[in-house]
């Protein structure tokens, strides 16, 4: 294992724009709102189509 380096520059407005708490709860409302929106339909499985659809004769 080695350590590197690392160099940050100066914030170009002094403060960063991060609040943890106020962003993570919006992002959590967001994720709970596209999965009500959208519910899942099972993918149907390919041997319960007829066999003329799967190109078998």
């Amino acid at each position: 294992m080695h350590e590197v380096p690392s160099h940050e520059r100066c914030r170009i407005h002094g403060e960063s724009n991060l609040h943890a708490v106020r962003d993570g709860i919006r992002v959590l409302k967001t994720i709970l709102r596209e999965r009500r929106r959208r519910p899942t339909q099972p993918v149907p499985e390919l041997a319960s189509r007829p066999a003329a659809d799967r190109g078998v004769a």
